[in-house]
Formats: structure tokens, C-alpha cells, sequence
């Protein structure tokens, strides 16, 4: 069970997630679901019972069927933002990973179909360049712009969006 909680008397809802982020050769695995317009980095979200680090290696597998491995975390954040119904308050974990083997069709661009509980995503995978990450709209910003300044320290950010 995802660990998901909504007030709908506020009009807020929690999520629980994670993220993974894997650099090869100076460029970065992105994702864009459903072409929404915004990228982000492959992760989803952390089971009732399961520690964070287990939860990003199997959400990245799932999501791109690379298997990976928890090199070390690279940010904490409280992330608050307004949806198209609700408001929400996301806590994220975002993880650098290490990938020993990635099969050749998956160095490149490349695009999967995920069920998501009866839900079709269209996902579309990119590698791009940490010199170019600005161009893109990529959320949450804070993550993409310690991408771009090559911040590898860890933090904790609570991060309001626009």
C-alpha cells in the first residue's frame, strides 16, 4: 500500500515518494509522463513498510526496467505545490544511483507503457546533459538547478512552488 494521505477539508494530499537519479557520461536519465510539458526524475511512490533506499531501486526498475543500486542520497524535500484540485505537501527522497550494465536500446532515448492500477502512462525517456537541464521544465526546479550547478552535497529543502 502506497503511503498516500488526503484532507479534504483543507484540500491538501500527502504523498510519500522517491526519486532516482542516475548520470552516465555527464547526462541524466529524465523522464516525461502522459506529455505533460514538465520532466522530472524516475522514482514513484514508498510502500507502507518499506525503507526509501529499497523503494527507489525497485520504483526505478519498474519505471525503466534498469536495474540499479543506491550510490547515496542526494536531497530531502518537502515539496509544496498546487495541483489542477488540491494542493499537496510531497515529501521526497532523490537518490543518486549507480547503474553497473545498461542494455544498448536503453542508452539512448527510449520511450515504455506502464499500468500504474489500471492507469496507462505513456513514459519518455531522455538522457540530456547536466549543462543543459535549465532548458527544461523540469520539477521540482530546486533538484534540477543543484543538477545544473553539479551540487552533489546532501540537503534537506522545503520548497514552496510558484
Amino acid at each position: 500500500m502506497d503511503i498516500k494521505l488526503i484532507d479534504k477539508e483543507k484540500g491538501i494530499k500527502f504523498k510519500f515518494r522517491v526519486n532516482g537519479i542516475l548520470i552516465r557520461n555527464n547526462k541524466v536519465l529524465i523522464v516525461e509522463m502522459n506529455k505533460t510539458g514538465f520532466t522530472c526524475c524516475p522514482g514513484g511512490h514508498v510502500m507502507l513498510g518499506e525503507d526509501t533506499k529499497m523503494a527507489v531501486e525497485r520504483e526505478f526498475k519498474e519505471e525503466t526496467g534498469i536495474d540499479a543500486s543506491v550510490e547515496n542520497l542526494f536531497a530531502i524535500v518537502e515539496n509544496f505545490f498546487q495541483g489542477k484540485e488540491m494542493d499537496f505537501h510531497e515529501l521526497s527522497f532523490f537518490y543518486l544511483l549507480k547503474a553497473d550494465e545498461i542494455e544498448e536500446k536503453k542508452q539512448k532515448d527510449f520511450s515504455l507503457v506502464e499500468n500504474d492500477r489500471d492507469k496507462i502512462v505513456n513514459m519518455d525517456y531522455r538522457w540530456i546533459s547536466l549543462d543543459e537541464i535549465g532548458k527544461y521544465n523540469f520539477q521540482p526546479s530546486i533538484i534540477r538547478d543543484k543538477l545544473e550547478d553539479r551540487n552533489f552535497e546532501i540537503e534537506h529543502i522545503i520548497f514552496y512552488e510558484d
